[in-house]
């Protein structure tokens, strides 16, 4: 299964990768918003199973690369990453 990764922290989207590989996933990494929409822009890519959406990447447009991602893959469930520990952040 693919996953795509949206991480730009380029350790802890190592990290995950290789975590992820471990475990069978085929993982794509792209570290920005701006990879984020190229990416999309390309209309023959796979759907992945599952988006890893770090919270740094979706904040840096105000919530519009959320909203692109959905736009493309909108039955593809999202997962947002956040390091922060505010209830109200999350």
């Amino acid at each position: 299964m693919y996953v795509l990764l949206v991480e730009p922290d380029p350790e802890l989207a190592s990290y995950l990768k290789k975590g992820l590989g471990e475990e069978g996933f085929s993982v794509s990494h792209l570290s920005s918003a701006l990879e984020v929409e190229a990416l999309l822009s390309i209309k023959d890519s796979p759907n992945p199973y599952v988006i890893l959406l770090s919270s740094g990447v979706m904040h840096s447009r105000k919530f519009l690369v959320l909203d692109l991602i959905k736009s493309r893959y909108e039955d593809v469930p999202v997962i947002v990453l956040t390091g922060k520990n505010d209830s109200h952040e999350k």
